[in-house]
Order: C-alpha cells, then sequence, then structure tokens
C-alpha cells in the first residue's frame, strides 16, 4: 500500500542512531570497567568474561548491519525508495538479526558463568547448578535454532528482501511461531536469571545492604525482559506494507534488550570500583562530599572501614555456623 505523499521523505533512522549511541556507549564503558575491575582489583577474570565480550562483538556486527540498511533507505517510507535500495535495506535489516540473536544468547551465558560464582554452597549445589543448568541449556538452543532459521526460511535466502525472486518460503504462520518462540525463551530466560539471585541471596550470609545492591543490579533484567515481550508483539503486529519505515519500532526494541542486557550483565561485577583509592581520590576533590562519604562509609585514614577485621571474623563465622550457604561478605565482594 502506497503511503501518503504528504510526506515522502520523512525518516525515523534518527531515534535509532540515538538510542543505538546511547546505549553502545554505556554498555562498551561499563564493559571498560568490568575488565579493570577483573584485573587490576579482583584478579579473577573467568568465562563470564570471555561471553560478555563475544556478546558485544556480536552486537557491534549487527550495529554494523542496521547501519548499512539504514544507508539504504531504514527509516524511510517505501514510497520514497528505489526497488534497488528497498532491497538492500530490507536485506541488511534481515541479516541483523542473526548477530543480535546470538548477542543475546553469549550476554545470558555470561550471566550464567557469573552466578555459578555464586551458587558456590555446599548443601544447595547440585539443586542450583542444575537449575542453572537447565535455563542456559534453554537460552542456547532456542538462540542457536533461531539463529539458523532466521535466514532459512526462503530457498534461496535472498528472496526473503526480493519477493521476486523464484523460489519458496515457510508459511507466514511458520515464520510467526519461530520469533514467538525465542521471544518466549528469552523472556523466560531473562526472568529466571533475574530471579535466582535474589532467592539464593536471601539466606546468604553477608550485609543486607550487599543483597540489596546485588538483587536490584541483576534484577534488570526484567526490564531487558520486558523489551523482549514488546519486540515479539511488533514483529507479529507491524504492517509490512511500509516495511522500512514501520520496522524501526522492531529494531529500537530488540537493541535496547541486546545492549541493555549487556548492561545488566556487567553492573554487578563493578561493584569493587567504588571502593578502589581512585574512587576515593575523585571525591576527595569535593572536600564536603568526601568527608561526608568517609563518614557514612566509617572510614579511617588508612581508608579501610572500621572493625573490618572483626566484621570479617564475625561472617567466617556465621557462614561455618550454616555449612548450605557458605559465603562470607568478603568472599561475595571478591566473587563479584
Amino acid at each position: 500500500m502506497a503511503v501518503p505523499n504528504s510526506a515522502p521523505y520523512e525518516d525515523r533512522a534518527y531515534v535509532l542512531c540515538l538510542i543505538l549511541g546511547f546505549t553502545l556507549a554505556l554498555a562498551l564503558a561499563l564493559i571498560c570497567c568490568r575488565f579493570y575491575v577483573r584485573i587490576k582489583i579482583t584478579k579473577n577474570l573467568g568465562w563470564d568474561d570471555v561471553m560478555i565480550v563475544l556478546a558485544m562483538v556480536t552486537a557491534i556486527i549487527a550495529i554494523s548491519f542496521v547501519s548499512t540498511s539504514m544507508h539504504y533507505g531504514l527509516g524511510k517510507h517505501v514510497s520514497s525508495l528505489s526497488p534497488e535500495h528497498i532491497h538492500q535495506a530490507v536485506k541488511w535489516d534481515y541479516v541483523q538479526s542473526v548477530p543480535l540473536v546470538l548477542a543475546a544468547m553469549w550476554t545470558k551465558i555470561s550471566i550464567f558463568f557469573f552466578l555459578r560464582r555464586m551458587f558456590l554452597t555446599t548443601r544447595t549445589k547440585w539443586t542450583w547448578t542444575w537449575t542453572l543448568h537447565f535455563i542456559n541449556g534453554v537460552n542456547i538452543a532456542a538462540n542457536v535454532a533461531s539463529a539458523t532459521t532466521q535466514l532459512t526460511q526462503c530457498t534461496p535466502a535472498s528472496k526473503l528482501w526480493d519477493p521476486t525472486v523464484p523460489g519458496t518460503c515457510w508459511a507466514p504462520g511458520t515464520q510467526a511461531a519461530v520469533g514467538i518462540f525465542q521471544g518466549a525463551t528469552s523472556v523466560f530466560c531473562d526472568l529466571a536469571f533475574s530471579t535466582l539471585p535474589i532467592v539464593f541471596l536471601w539466606n546468604v550470609n553477608i550485609k543486607l545492604s550487599i543483597k540489596v545492591g546485588i538483587c536490584s543490579l541483576m534484577g534488570l533484567g526484567f526490564f531487558t525482559a520486558a523489551c523482549a515481550i514488546v519486540r515479539t508483539i511488533v514483529s507479529n503486529t507491524e504492517s509490512l506494507d511500509d516495511f522500512t519505515y514501520n520496522d524501526v519500532t522492531w529494531s529500537i526494541w530488540i537493541y535496547l534488550e541486546t545492549l541493555l542486557g549487556i548492561v545488566t550483565a556487567c553492573l554487578p561485577t563493578i561493584r569493587p570500583l567504588l571502593k578502589t583509592q581512585f574512587i576515593k581520590n575523585c571525591l576527595g576533590k569535593f572536600p564536603s562530599l568526601g568527608s561526608r562519604n568517609r563518614k557514612h562509609m566509617g572510614m579511617r585514614d588508612g581508608g579501610r572501614p572500621d572493625g573490618l577485621g572483626y566484621m570479617m571474623s564475625a561472617n567466617r563465622r556465621k557462614a561455618q555456623a550454616r555449612p548450605g550457604f557458605a559465603h562470607s561478605e568478603t568472599e561475595m565482594t571478591v566473587l563479584v
């Protein structure tokens, strides 16, 4: 269906560019902070760090594809584009979905490895470990299947973006079912990975403020789950008559889901950064703020919290008294 000629050159790509610029910068900044903490402070690089790098790399690849699509006309009305530009815009819009699915998968695998660091208990080790493995297995199976089917729905694949090419495609209902399945599993994994730390940390012998902090940061996964719900709905309800213009909405939501997922995976790991001498020196440039912060944290001139030795001993005694939940506050701080 032709769009009204009153606004043939209307372009929504700038909205997607703004969102991409902000969320990508935030994700990259937090990954840098994460590796600073893991290399310089806690000195405990792990597989979760490797996975988050893979997630960031595949997300950047996807961004390069959607940028190419915007170059050819994604965000503009079909009526303002030439047939060649329409085919190229739709082509790169389809192709970006493969690295996006993989980026979501790597992010959830990173969270899986991170949670395994937390679930190092004795009495409950078997239960938590297999629960995590089941959720991660669902994540991998669903996303690998989705990535595989993204460009195999039509034979040849070029028929996806050029209907004039001879060939065959899956029935529209089948294509929609695949998208709904991937979206549903993504929501399930986000909700599960956000809920498990809250349940687990409730009985761990650490300060309430640390519990609340870690649970709040991991709870941001509820927002990425909401993004997955919205983009799944948009994908199955948007009009295909003006695809290059309408599909920007789907792109916005899936990039919010992907990049904020990376942010969510990184936030809990940078907590030790707030205790470094660098942060204290920054606060020292603002005497009133610095003194207030030191007073609030109970800091002595040496930079250590009052009663730290007593707190460490007390937490160790508590942990030993409850073998099922063996983490102390100090151990949990170093762990994440």
